[in-house]
């Protein structure tokens, strides 16, 4: 590739292997033709792209539309990353120009065998481990859908709770008692892994076309200044974002085995080793989760868990925070920092306060155009707990 100005974008077409459909031989770069473009990664959700033609952009004709696969490449000072790698997906033809829509392999992986996780298959999923699942969901997601048959199976584990000891487990009643959004399947999954522990649950397709699951990938990272004011342009909070996701389907075991005349309830899991029925009792996004809802305990049960939920949310404030750093800042994604590592952020606020702690990084959404370069809003989960 030529050298080129910093930062810079390339976007690079391939065809597809006749076998299994799988990223084959390098077509062309559209980099000259390219006008602008944009491209978000989100921890274990779909990421998508989009990029800018000309109406009468010759590349339009090429363009074979869910078969052809397509890379972009940021390249700066430090050198050049694969930043973006999938499929071109659909035009969207305005007067002048014409928007290309882009997704990533994991898009393909959550559209797809969703009624065995709903339906058919519910009872095989209960009191199981997340590993086992999602291991189950991957290879049915590949008998029956050819355009992911070139993924193979990678790492796939066992999430465990805290004491890393004990393996978590679904509840019996796992994947029933609400609305199940449709395309989020795999995400539910490490969601229910990652609550209530530190956990840092990834799920990704690798560059060696691997489908991962992995247990935890926690890491701090310091390779990045982010402080304000410095090399922060802006920031700002979503209240509240995470407790919706990340503490409402609490960890319970079962408490000792009653007699008759007593009423079985469950007990909240602390982290202690030695539990053998460590478990969840339904999905962290289904309505009935929301609602405090199991149809696996009792009244007293439900009480139990709606009050450890009501006291914790007290007690923290968990907040999706954004921030946009200057240009010529954000540098080597994905190479010395990946979504799911923490970065260490230092604020000065206007009251006179700071907040100097690691975050986790959860999202990257970047916008680039040959004229104006580029722009960056990054996505962090912070948690503060007061003494």
């Amino acid at each position: 590739m030529a050298a080129l100005h910093d930062p810079q974008y390339h976007f690079v077409l391939r065809d597809q292997k006749s076998g299994n459909g799988g990223p084959n031989q390098e077509l062309r770069e559209i980099t000259h033709e390219v006008k602008n473009a944009v491209w978000q990664r989100t921890l274990n959700l779909p990421g998508n792209a989009a990029f800018t033609l000309m109406r009468d952009s010759p590349v339009l004709a090429q363009l074979d539309y869910m078969q052809q696969h397509i890379e972009i490449y940021r390249e700066d000072a430090n050198g050049v990353e694969k930043v973006f790698r999938g499929k071109i997906v659909q035009p969207d033809y305005g007067p002048v120009d014409v928007v290309v829509l882009c997704w990533d392999y994991l898009a393909f992986f959550q559209r797809v065998r969703v009624d065995y996780y709903l339906n058919n298959k519910r009872k095989r999923y209960s009191r199981k481990k997340i590993g086992f699942i999602v291991d189950d969901l991957f290879k049915r997601s590949i008998d029956d859908s050819s355009i992911v048959a070139f993924v193979k199976k990678g790492k796939i584990q066992n999430p465990k709770g805290d004491d890393d000891d004990t393996f978590i487990k679904t509840g019996n009643h796992f994947g029933i008692g609400g609305l199940q959004d449709l395309l989020t399947v795999f995400y539910d999954l490490a969601e229910m892994s990652m609550s209530n522990t530190d956990n840092t649950v990834v799920l990704e397709v690798d560059e060696s076309n691997k489908f991962n699951f992995y247990r935890d990938r926690r890491a701090d990272k310091d390779t990045i200044a982010l402080t304000f004011p410095g090399t922060i342009r802006e920031y700002g909070y979503m209240e509240g974002w995470g407790n919706t996701v990340n503490d409402l389907a609490t960890l319970v075991r079962n408490d000792k085995k009653p007699t008759s005349k007593q009423q079985k309830t469950v007990k909240l899991q602390s982290g202690r080793a030695g539990i053998d029925n460590m478990r969840k009792l339904q999905s962290a996004t289904q309505l009935g989760t929301f609602l405090g809802i199991s149809k696996g305990t009792k009244n007293k049960g439900k009480k139990v868990l709606a009050l450890h939920r009501l006291a914790k949310a007290a007690r923290r404030v968990d907040r999706l925070v954004t921030m946009s750093p200057h240009q010529g800042v954000f540098t080597q994604f994905p190479g010395t920092f990946e979504l799911g590592h923490n970065l260490y952020i230092h604020i000065k606020k206007d009251d006179g306060g700071q907040m100097a702690q690691y975050m986790k990084l959860l999202s990257v959404v970047c916008g680039w155009s040959a004229d104006l370069g580029e722009t960056v809003q990054m996505g962090f989960r912070e948690k503060e707990v007061p003494d």
